[in-house]
């Protein structure tokens, strides 16, 4: 008997046809394909998904390996909207600085000096690039004193999902774009990330943006398994008028728990920075870089050094749609605060001192080393760079880059560091691109990007319809 007679083969035989069609049509439909490896996502803007590898980005397209086929397809970038990378966490040089444009792109890296023209640079990568002095928004030019205990968050990976008190190891609800993450409410889920050990001193940053008119959120910074409402647990609770502050624990004490209204510029989108300091019994809410609260606590529940607890995220059943991005835990001196800028002279250069000091005038000098500054009193004054903490250009003299219709947005992996640029093309290895704020060319090692977005600027997405016959037309050229 042949063996291609055999019922077994016959059985075989449709089993595999069987996996295979399952797995093409999968892909199709932007499902994630089966098998293992590092791979990279593909984002329409009709929200379509492709799963393989990018090979080159030119001008106007880009070439895309999908895991289903053996043929690379173009993709007019028309279409775009992200393309997420298996990028990893850079290594920084030490001393670490960071500068902050004034269209919010962030880079960490090297400062080298500045001149009445240019910031002197050096990216994480080693490149050697001058950013106009113009564009700079902030500049923190000294390392810092904060190490950082948890990092931002970039991919749903990184958080755990609760329902019903129930650990899911997959949810539809849970999407995280852009390291922003949205959690439906009406769904009884909580969205949580376990912390690292509790120092006595740390500092917890997090900002919140609202998609609707009504909205009520609540967020636990120390929580058993999770869930938030345990004992000895820290918990915030937002909603489009007011803010309330609880310290969850086994005897009640006064100062405890706190209601405030916000204020109007706060109403839309918040970003917290609380510096806990069990040793002080107290935790300093500060507001979009506002001083808000001063919140009593305690350490009676023995929070301090503790590795079983968890930062928790929960919108109010009922209520709208709320963002959650920029979530990350630093170590903190218990000196140093954020300075109010809005009460000082923004037509001046502003030094920021690390003891809480800051100097008004005019920069003659800024090394490496030491910084120079005529103050307002016409007396130069020699700062040295170990003792700056920041650096902020006078306001009149700001600009913002030009906006373009080829702009893309590159995130690095981890670190919240962002750049906006015209995008030259990518050669396997480096993503190449020009911005008007940069003196030279940037390239970018494509090991270290979480994901590259596209069509920045676009409110409205494609024509659908456009789109999937351009894909069908993809789909045809691959196959044959």
């Amino acid at each position: 008997m042949k063996i291609r007679n055999h019922p077994l083969f016959s059985l075989l035989f449709v089993s595999a046809a069987f996996l295979c069609a399952t797995q093409l049509r999968g892909n199709m439909r932007g499902e994630p394909p089966m098998g293992t490896g590092p791979f990279h996502t593909l984002r329409l803007l009709n929200g379509d998904l492709m799963h393989g590898k990018i090979l080159q980005a030119r001008g106007t397209d880009l070439e895309f390996q999908p895991r289903w086929s053996a043929t690379p397809v173009h993709i007019g970038l028309r279409f775009v909207n992200y393309l997420f990378l298996d990028g990893q966490s850079p290594k920084f040089f030490e001393p670490r600085a960071w500068i902050q444009l004034t269209n919010d792109d962030r880079l960490d890296g090297r400062f080298l000096g500045m001149d009445d023209e240019w910031v002197h640079w050096e990216t994480p990568w080693g490149q050697k690039a001058n950013i106009k002095r113009r564009m700079v928004k902030t500049l923190g030019v000294s390392p810092g004193k904060d190490e950082v205990l948890m990092p931002y968050a970039e991919t749903p990976d990184d958080w755990s999902l609760l329902h019903h008190g129930r650990r899911q190891a997959r949810n539809p609800t849970l999407t995280m774009i852009a390291g922003e993450m949205v959690l439906p409410p009406g769904n009884a889920s909580t969205v949580t990330r376990q912390l690292p050990v509790i120092p006595e001193r740390f500092v917890f940053e997090f900002k919140l943006k609202h998609l609707d008119e009504q909205f009520s959120t609540t967020l636990t910074l120390m929580g058993q398994n999770g869930l938030g409402r345990s004992q000895g647990s820290l918990s915030l609770q937002i909603n489009q008028r007011q803010l309330f502050g609880q310290l969850i624990r086994q005897q009640s004490r006064a100062g405890n728990n706190w209601r405030e209204d916000l204020p109007h510029h706060a109403r839309e989108e918040q970003f917290f920075r609380i510096f806990v300091d069990f040793n002080a019994e107290t935790a300093i809410v500060y507001l979009n870089g506002r001083r808000f609260k001063a919140w009593v606590i305690s350490n009676e529940e023995n929070l301090v050094g503790r590795d079983d607890l968890y930062f928790s995220f929960r919108p109010v059943q009922g209520n709208g749609r709320t963002l959650l991005s920029q979530v990350r835990m630093l170590q903190w001196d218990g000196e140093t605060f954020p300075h109010d800028l809005e009460s000082m002279n923004r037509q001046k250069d502003v030094i920021l001192l690390r003891n809480g000091q800051a100097v008004e005038g005019r920069v003659l000098q800024a090394g490496a080393d030491e910084w120079v500054v005529a103050t307002e009193e016409d007396v130069r004054r020699t700062i040295p760079l170990a003792e700056i903490l920041e650096y902020h250009p006078p306001v009149p003299l700001r600009a913002t880059p030009r906006r373009r219709n080829r702009d893309v947005e590159l995130r690095l992996n981890g670190t919240g560091n962002r750049l906006t640029f015209v995008l030259n093309g990518f050669d396997g290895e480096h993503w190449h691109g020009e911005s008007a704020a940069w003196s030279a060319p940037l390239e970018i090692p494509a090991e270290w990007l979480a994901f590259v977005r596209y069509n920045i600027y676009r409110g409205e997405a494609a024509d659908a319809a456009e789109i999937s016959i351009d894909l069908d037309r993809s789909f045809l050229d691959a196959a044959e």
